[in-house]
């Protein structure tokens, strides 16, 4: 039986442990810890006689993994060999996996650190996608650093991806997409998600999601509200309080009375910090916080 990497990780299982059913799309920024999704998501499929493509750019996890890829349970592929050389080895893969009567599915998880031919990624998942018409499961990851694409690109990628995920540092926000006939109707997005997961979710991302609100004057009990009619989830007021405080503590925050409300605003040094913060998720952050 496999180990878990470390105790980071099993955070991260229980997070994502019902994702891997399905196509994800992954969107990372430069700090943040990519090889657990990834190392987790390959087990996944390894354990479940799932035969897996790994393709990167550059890679730190190959020797975890180097009695799966001499034993061909799982094959790798450089993608700086080319697009059109890695739909030849999908179709490689799902040639194996027709004539084997041991592997179940395929598993697929393409790191595109870099982007150079985004027509040919649009191609790729278009093809894998009429794939899946085929008679056994295909779902993997496409990951992204966040940094390699424009806001339209993302738009693009995103087309037909169940799932969104958007993580910096150790902070993850998940988008679920919501019925496509009503793009505004955030009932439909809640009732999709199970609100445990959600919960947690949120919890787990309180200040980026905090950060993400500041971008107008806002009291304690405006953004706990917000918070609570986005996502159906209550967050005690000490933690946003307290965020808040240090926030101004720094001095990226300025507070005035408005009533009985204390109004906390960016103050002009505040807003190039926040920005600065934003800098790996505003490119995403409508997308996960109205759902598609």
């Amino acid at each position: 039986m496999r180990e878990n990497v470390n105790q980071k990780l099993n955070k991260k299982i229980i997070l994502l442990n019902d994702f891997f059913s399905e196509d994800i799309l992954y969107f990372y920024g430069d700090s943040a810890d990519k090889y657990s999704i990834f190392t987790s998501g390959l087990e996944h499929g390894l354990t479940n006689s799932e035969l897996c493509l790994y393709g990167f750019y550059h890679t730190q996890i190959l020797t975890r993994f180097n009695e799966d890829i001499q034993q061909r349970r799982m094959e790798i592929f450089e993608l700086r060999n080319g697009i059109d050389n890695l739909i030849e080895s999908i179709e490689k893969c799902c040639d194996r996996i027709y004539k084997s009567n041991s592997l179940m599915a395929f598993r697929f998880l393409f790191d595109f650190s870099k982007v150079k031919e985004i027509e040919n990624i649009i191609l790729l998942k278009n093809i894998i996608h009429e794939k899946k018409e085929q008679s056994f499961p295909i779902s993997g990851i496409y990951a992204f650093n966040i940094k390699s694409l424009k806001a339209s690109e993302i738009s693009r990628i995103s087309k037909e991806i169940p799932r969104v995920i958007m993580e910096t540092n150790d902070e993850h926000l998940i988008s679920f997409p919501i019925g496509r006939n009503n793009p505004g109707d955030s009932e439909n997005l809640m009732n999709m998600v199970d609100q445990n997961i959600v919960e947690d979710v949120i919890r787990k991302s309180l200040d980026t999601v905090i950060i993400s609100l500041l971008n107008r004057p806002m009291s304690g009990l405006d953004i706990i509200r917000e918070i609570q009619t986005r996502f159906g989830v209550i967050i005690p007021m000490t933690r946003v309080y307290s965020y808040l405080l240090e926030l101004e503590y720094e001095d990226v925050l300025s507070t005035h009375k408005s009533g009985n409300k204390k109004i906390y605003t960016p103050t002009k040094t505040g807003k190039i910090t926040l920005d600065k913060r934003r800098e790996d998720t505003a490119k995403v952050y409508a997308h996960i916080l109205n759902g598609g």
